[in-house]
């Protein structure tokens, strides 16, 4: 999602509109960090069940670095408007 407001410096008046998007922003990280979170436990907790082998603890972490590594980077020079 782009900003709504263009990359140079930013006008009072458009403040308004620039922190609506950051906010929604951060709002769509922290639902995708709740997910990869829940996902994590769901993982940890099948490789922690009936006393899983040291490759079902690997496999799970293995597929939760792959998760992680998944996701995009912010870039948050586009949040700031550099």
């Amino acid at each position: 999602m782009d900003p709504p407001i263009n990359q140079q410096q930013f006008l009072q008046k458009d403040w308004y509109a620039h922190i609506k998007w950051l906010r929604a922003e951060v709002q769509e990280w922290e639902v995708r960090v709740a997910q990869l979170l829940a996902e994590a436990n769901e993982l940890i907790a099948r490789a922690n069940a009936l006393k899983a082998p040291l490759e079902a603890l690997e496999d799970a972490a293995e597929a939760l670095a792959e998760a992680w590594a998944d996701e995009p980077e912010a870039d948050p020079v586009a949040w700031i408007g550099g």
